[in-house]
């Protein structure tokens, strides 16, 4: 029986996220459909987030290719030069 106390709840949110940027289309060969086609460029990092906002980034970022006919996205061992 609480009568007059006050109970203190502490709700701490942490968690990774995902930041990413994209870098534009690439003319690639499709490992999955076979085909030559365009392909988005994407630098994806995951960071570690308190509270919903970001504060550092758990890995180095990746240049992932995903194709625009089939979708199947893969990592870019070559990533494009970008100026």
């Amino acid at each position: 029986m609480l009568l007059g106390l006050c109970e203190a709840v502490m709700l701490i949110i942490i968690g990774v996220s995902e930041r990413k940027k994209g870098l534009g289309q690439e003319l690639r060969p499709c490992s999955h459909c076979g085909r030559e086609t365009f392909h988005t460029l994407e630098q994806r990092q995951p960071w570690f987030s308190f509270f919903f906002i970001p504060i550092f980034p758990v890995e180095s970022p990746s240049v992932m290719a995903r194709c625009n006919l089939c979708g199947r996205e893969r990592r870019v061992l070559d990533p494009p030069l970008t100026t």
